[in-house]
């Protein structure tokens, strides 16, 4: 059997068809800013297709409506500035929930929801189970989920145990005893505990993404996954590519589950773990593996802090995709971790590189960015982002982008590059960006030589035009203060950040240049020990600071 997969204009995903099986062909609908509003299902399971409404996003794109087509689940959110939410209504039945002062959730329709003080839930209630008895859970020292009690008799059912790297390596309900063997953060193998290691229940191959599997091997058959736009698998197929089970999924990835026909199953017949967005979906527990986290779809949130905490959302410790389910996904369970959706054909490495003007970079850019630029013009630099989010890249949307150029303050150049980027007025030219497609949580570098803190007024039209954070360096980056009256001083406006003063009016520390690779930047603007009166180099936040 096979897959084939269209593309809109805009490179987001049309359609995807499949051939040898009826597992049911995918027709997708986007809005301008590229959020999913409808997936249409054809044969088996149409039923479970969807659409969002007239106002299924808010301005945040945050997702607010959800109808399935058959018109037995839609749901509707009331959502908290941060991403609480503070009531859902499904099937016109609302449910009233709040949240404590680091929004974990304290009470769903009145019931309560316990935490213990690291902020892990040690009891979910019933309201929020496919069944009747809450779930009680218990967690380590290190906020790994060890043991639950799922009917309520105050013992544990289920135990999980975690490897030095922290990988679920074991899994035990009392009946089966499960080990999990790793291949970095996939699991690649399947064994009933105390089995030779010739003798796996299963064994995994997966495409080229992290939860991405095609096949899977061993007891009962072969099986081969099968999966719509955001790597939910919706069929499983035999040897012979007969189906032999499918799944939907609520909008916050609630699984049913049925047979070849589409009569709903209470679990898997395959024993398969493997759902939406290509998570392992405990059955007993009713919660999804997402490594570094469990997430709980009814709740539509996840049961511990986000890790990293702040470093991934900066507001909001449990909250799934950033309210944008359809439109991210989470494979780490770290919010900082999240990935934009590939709505392109083909994809290139992140090390992409935009290279034009006057110089030629020798040496491979930051490995964290994902797009760079050398010399900037701003008319130049908006096409070459749209030949990428419009060519055959992925994803179709910049991630991070780093604005520099080599020049000084009084040269030629740099007064171009003053009149397109760094005024202390709102450049014009800026607006222009709007056109490019910026990912969630992008980020714009400013590291141009005689840029730094000074932009700030530059660092709110990028933002407003693109959507991005921006970010500079802490002191003056790159060469020597300016003496030339030629340069009005708002070229120098103070140091907002740290207050450090003026270099042209004042004495305060700033960056000054050093050995580089011979051509300025972009080494002289995040690293450290490059800066005069101890000012130490480094990022900074500058719009939003």
């Amino acid at each position: 059997m096979s897959e084939t997969r269209t593309y809109n204009n805009d490179n987001t995903l049309a359609s995807i068809s499949f051939s040898g099986a009826a597992i049911g062909n995918l027709t997708y609908g986007w809005d301008d800013n590229k959020n999913k509003t409808s997936e249409a299902i054809s044969g088996t399971m149409s039923g479970y297709g969807f659409d969002v409404g007239a106002s299924g996003y808010d301005d945040e794109d945050r997702l607010v409506n959800w109808e399935r087509a058959d018109s037995a689940l839609d749901q509707s959110w009331d959502l908290s500035l941060v991403g609480d939410w503070d009531s859902i209504t499904e099937n016109s039945a609302t449910q009233n929930r709040t949240h404590g002062p680091t929004h974990e959730l304290l009470t769903v329709a009145s019931q309560s929801v316990t935490h213990d003080l690291k902020g892990n839930i040690t009891s979910i209630p019933a309201v929020l189970r496919p069944g009747t008895d809450p779930l009680a859970m218990a967690w380590d020292f290190d906020n790994r989920l060890v043991s639950a009690d799922v009917d309520d008799d105050s013992t544990a059912d289920v135990f999980y145990k975690w490897d030095a790297l922290g990988r679920r390596v074991y899994r035990d309900d009392g009946t089966t005893a499960q080990v999990f063997v790793q291949s970095g953060q996939q699991t690649i193998a399947d064994y009933t505990a105390t089995t030779a290691a010739s003798s796996p229940t299963y064994t995994y191959v997966y495409a080229s993404y992290i939860d991405e599997p095609v096949m899977r091997g061993g007891s009962g058959g072969l099986r081969y996954y099968h999966r719509d736009q955001q790597y939910s698998v919706t069929a499983l197929t035999d040897g012979g590519g007969t189906i032999t089970e499918r799944y939907a999924y609520s909008a916050y990835g609630t699984p049913t589950i049925t047979d070849a026909a589409g009569t709903i199953r209470t679990s898997s017949a395959d024993n398969n773990r493997y759902t939406y967005t290509g998570r392992e979906f405990d059955e007993v527990l009713g919660l999804y593996h997402y490594r570094a986290r469990m997430y709980d779809s009814i709740a539509g949130r996840f049961c511990s802090r986000d890790p990293i905490g702040f470093n991934g959302s900066r507001w909001n410790l449990y909250e799934y995709g950033k309210g944008r389910p359809h439109k991210v996904v989470d494979p780490l369970g770290l919010t900082d971790g999240l990935v934009q959706l590939p709505v392109v054909a083909h994809c290139v490495s992140d090390q992409d590189i935009i290279d034009y003007g006057n110089r030629t970079d020798p040496i491979n850019q930051w490995k964290s960015h994902n797009f760079y630029t050398q010399y900037i013009n701003t008319n130049d630099l908006v096409s070459k982002l749209q030949e990428l989010v419009k060519g055959q890249k992925c994803p179709a949307c910049i991630a991070d982008l780093d604005i520099n150029a080599h020049s000084s303050p009084w040269s030629a150049s740099g007064i171009t590059m003053t009149n397109n980027f760094l005024n202390a007025a709102p450049p014009t030219d800026v607006r222009w960006l709007s056109q490019v497609d910026f990912c969630d949580d992008c980020v714009i570098y400013l590291s141009g030589c005689n840029t730094g803190l000074r932009g700030a007024p530059l660092a709110k039209s990028l933002a407003n035009a693109t959507g991005c954070h921006v970010r500079g360096t802490k002191g003056y980056s790159y060469g020597s203060p300016n003496t030339s009256a030629t340069i009005p001083n708002p070229w120098y406006p103070v140091d907002f950040h740290t207050g450090e003063n003026d270099p042209v009016n004042g004495t305060g520390p700033h960056c000054t240049s050093y050995s580089d690779p011979g051509w300025g930047h972009p080494w002289h603007a995040p690293y450290e020990g490059s800066c005069s009166a101890g000012s130490q180099e480094m990022w900074v936040d500058i719009y939003p600071d």
